[in-house]
């Protein structure tokens, strides 16, 4: 427990006793409504890691105290100031006379606090297989971007995949190098599981080599798809998601595979089922205060 300096500030006639580490000074008076009148006396001091613990009591023109956790000094400025502004509101319409506590508002309806954000950000790592395309099934591994809000989430996705090397007498190998993947995603949440429901689009360079091509060792192609999907993950601590996924494209723009006379272009459909492991510091709304309760 961290305690500090007494601060005794006066203006627009409110009286404000700040108790609080050296660390958290006291919040300027200027920003309260004019005409307000009281004498409030506030504690604040630290228990534990980024909490914050206050307690205001007023002393003038009725008597009450309050109590609560914040998680950081600013914070628990807003919060001194906000409640001061309502409680002498308060004071000053009550019909009771001044010596009997007022019923504050903010009982029954606390007032809403900032949000205090950490990052809306997402970055994940993920496998995946096509399960239902040709020339061959294929193992993409995805590096992942994004950004979450609420229970919407926009991501950008880097991929390559293991080459695919034909049966025969001539090897041939045919993969795609490196792609990209920009989605949409609606993410509900329950409890700690969230569900995805996705839509985006794709595009993948493919290249095939083989020794028959003496003038053209090697070949580019490019897949354009589009698609949507599912995933479901379970939060396994804080900011730390494991889950599945499930995906189906159309494609758009399909590579060929060529072997001396002969080509074969790619399935027009594909199905991807994959596993991925995702990090992400959404925001946490501040504890909101404690009830007045008289002293």
């Amino acid at each position: 427990m961290v305690l500090g300096a007494v601060v005794l500030l006066s203006m627009s006639g409110v009286e404000l006793d700040w108790r609080a580490p050296p660390s958290c000074p006291a919040p300027t008076l200027s920003s309260l409504s004019a005409h307000l009148a009281g004498s409030v006396e506030v504690d604040v001091v630290t228990e534990e890691v980024q909490r914050w613990s206050v307690a205001l009591h007023f002393t003038a023109p009725f008597r009450a105290l309050r109590e609560l956790e914040v998680g950081s000094c600013e914070e628990a400025r807003r919060v001194v100031l906000a409640l001061i502004e309502l409680g002498l509101k308060a004071a000053q319409t009550a019909a009771a006379p001044v010596s009997v506590a007022p019923t504050l508002p903010i009982e029954s309806e606390p007032p809403e606090l900032p949000t205090t954000p950490h990052g809306p950000w997402v970055v994940g790592l993920g496998a995946a297989m096509n399960v239902a395309s040709s020339p061959g099934t294929t193992t993409r591994f995805t590096l992942s971007g994004g950004l979450r809000f609420d229970s919407f989430e926009a991501d950008l996705v880097a991929r390559t995949g293991i080459p695919i090397t034909s049966a025969g007498p001539v090897a041939i190998e045919w993969w795609p190098v490196l792609g990209g993947e920009l989605l949409g995603c609606w993410v509900p949440s329950s409890g700690r599981l969230r569900f995805g429901i996705c839509a985006g689009a794709l595009a993948e360079w493919w290249r095939q080599t083989g020794p028959w091509m003496l003038f053209f060792p090697r070949r580019d192609e490019a897949l354009v798809a589009i698609g949507g999907g599912f995933r479901v993950s379970v939060s396994l601590v804080a900011g730390v998601e494991l889950g599945l996924s499930f995906a189906a494209r159309v494609h758009v723009v399909r590579p060929v595979v060529t072997f001396d006379t002969l080509s074969s272009a790619a399935s027009p459909a594909s199905v991807e089922v994959g596993g991925f492991v995702g990090w992400g510091a959404e925001p946490t709304e501040s504890r909101a205060p404690g009830h007045s309760r008289p002293e």
